[in-house]
């Protein structure tokens, strides 16, 4: 027994047909239906019975197709309502199937105008390298299979090559590989490939980034090597043996040149340590890296 009220939550997700929307709404319609087992009158015709005779199954189609007629009549917007008829030339009720036939003749001009909107925007789609390489080809997949459910099919083949020609100049190397490549590549391998590729990069900048601000004198503090620190611990050793026999005043002021220089040296490596987890942050996790540039300020 079908649920009313799940029947309404359906009907409650389902926009209007206004004329502009005729391929979600028939989509959402179907899946309101199927889901709900009230598609039997849309696949099935109605069966012959004797006068005066029914069926279990009869019965089963009736309700089917008033079920139908009924969610299908109640999602179309007030103003095209009144322009999709609902009786035969005999005056008699169409059943779902005609109605939803009647439907489509209606708004069959609205749906060239939007199938040439969607080829337009699949020719002009460029990956950007915000949304993610893998979302990228989702949304071009879920363009061409709008276009192949108003009998515009693309060839998984041709889909797949006009994806490719949509990446960046970053996947210039990657692209070379797969022209040069006679294997032809499934749309799911494509988006194996792809997101390989993408991790690939993101590593490679992050530590172009990181070998970057390793090269960066902080404050105007040169670089200074792990040879020079050694060498500068031995010499302020040598200074504090010799001069413990001069008095208490050199030896601090030796010790204290020493520890400066230890303090300097080491402010300045932490300087550059953050200052490259900082970097590597941004490049990994923005959301993560901008959250901590606000704490900081706040603090």
């Amino acid at each position: 027994m079908t649920n009313v009220n799940v029947v309404a939550s359906y009907l409650n997700n389902i926009e209007p047909l206004n004329g502009a929307n005729f391929p979600d709404w028939k989509g959402k319609v179907m899946m309101c239906l199927v889901w709900n087992d009230l598609d039997l009158a849309l696949r099935k015709d109605k069966l012959a019975v004797a006068a005066g005779q029914t069926s279990a199954a009869l019965k089963k189609w009736t309700r089917s197709d008033r079920m139908a007629f009924m969610v299908m009549s109640q999602t179309i917007s007030a103003g095209n309502k009144g322009a999709i008829p609902t009786k035969d030339a005999q005056g008699a009720d169409l059943s779902a199937k005609a109605f939803l036939a009647k439907i489509e003749e209606n708004f069959k001009s609205s749906s060239k105008t939007y199938a040439s909107t969607l080829i337009m925007k699949l020719v002009a789609s460029q990956y950007d390298g915000k949304t993610g390489i893998r979302q990228h080809i989702l949304n071009m997949c879920d363009m061409a299979n709008k276009l192949k459910e108003m009998q515009m099919e693309i060839s998984e083949g041709f889909l797949v090559h006009f994806i490719m020609t949509s990446l960046s100049s970053q996947y210039a190397a990657f692209k070379t590989n797969y022209n040069t490549n006679k294997t032809v590549w499934s749309i799911s391998e494509l988006i194996g490939y792809c997101v390989g590729e993408e991790e690939r990069l993101k590593t490679e900048k992050m530590k172009d980034v990181v070998n970057m601000v390793g090269n960066l004198s902080i404050s105007g503090t040169p670089k200074i090597s792990m040879s020079q620190v050694v060498a500068s611990k031995a010499k302020g050793s040598i200074r504090r043996q010799g001069t413990r026999t001069m008095g208490s005043r050199t030896t601090t002021t030796t010790t204290t040149t020493t520890t400066t220089t230890t303090t300097t040296t080491t402010s300045s490596s932490a300087i550059r340590l953050r200052m490259a987890r900082c970097c590597a942050l941004s490049v990994t996790s923005p959301s993560i890296f901008r959250k901590h540039i606000l704490d900081s300020r706040n603090g």
